[in-house]
């Protein structure tokens, strides 16, 4: 294959895998992207990094104008276009590059439990509007109170206006600051999600020793690197 790969992803923020709404790849780009970095230089790949709405990723991957793209969760009409590591005819998750987790987040000493299936102690939940993990507190019968932002969540729960707020895990402890002592994660994670990097069909069916080797490195680097790359940007 050609030692240059074109990858697309995301023109929007979506801490702290890809930052920055542009274009352009900023100097601190987010981790999923210093990951796709890195792979490409230990295997001696020239990577060409574009920045696109999210679906014209997806349609330009469809149709081979990029070779691969990332960060995509598993979906079966996708996987008619585009390739996904897979083991025994499913996705396989020990090559994702990334799995976005939602927790609740309460004040602590405040008598909020939560047990991975009821949620005690709250009779409402602050969340952001148009986050997944609304409908799975729907379920729960508890009412929920949609914000703006994930600053505005954390002010919530500061100014006690709720019992209890859930958001995605690396934005909200991005965001809490001097408060972290004052608040208590609580564990299991509500939902998650498993996110990969994908390459379109006849990109992989022509190089498919490569996109093994590229998953596999993907997993190798992720395992190595992580946990430094989420330190080094929730310092940031």
């Amino acid at each position: 294959m050609s030692r240059e790969l074109k990858v697309a992803y995301a023109n929007v923020e979506s801490f702290p895998y890809f930052l920055h709404r542009s274009d352009a790849i900023p100097t601190h780009p987010g981790v999923s992207v210093e990951i796709i970095q890195m792979v490409c230089k230990e295997l001696g790949i020239n990577v060409i990094f574009s920045r696109q709405p999210g679906k014209r990723v997806l349609r330009s991957l469809e149709t081979q104008l990029i070779d691969g793209a990332f960060l995509f969760s598993f979906k079966k009409e996708r996987a008619q276009s585009a390739a996904y590591p897979s083991l025994n005819g499913e996705v396989n998750t020990a090559f994702k590059m990334d799995t976005i987790s939602y927790h609740f987040y309460a004040l602590r000493n405040h008598g909020v439990t939560w047990d991975g299936q009821q949620l005690k102690g709250a009779n409402m939940v602050g969340v952001n509007l148009g986050y997944a993990v609304t409908a799975n507190i729907k379920k729960m019968n508890i009412a929920v109170v949609e914000v703006r932002s994930t600053v505005e969540s954390l002010n919530i729960l500061l100014n006690e206006r709720v019992p209890v707020v859930a958001a995605q895990e690396y934005p909200f402890e991005r965001n809490w600051g001097a408060h972290k002592g004052l608040i208590e994660k609580l564990s299991p994670a509500i939902r998650t999600k498993d996110y990969f990097f994908i390459f379109n069909q006849p990109f992989y069916k022509a190089n498919q020793e490569f996109a093994e080797q590229f998953w596999q490195k993907v997993k190798d680097v992720s395992q190595r690197e992580y946990p430094r790359l989420i330190k080094k940007y929730l310092s940031l």
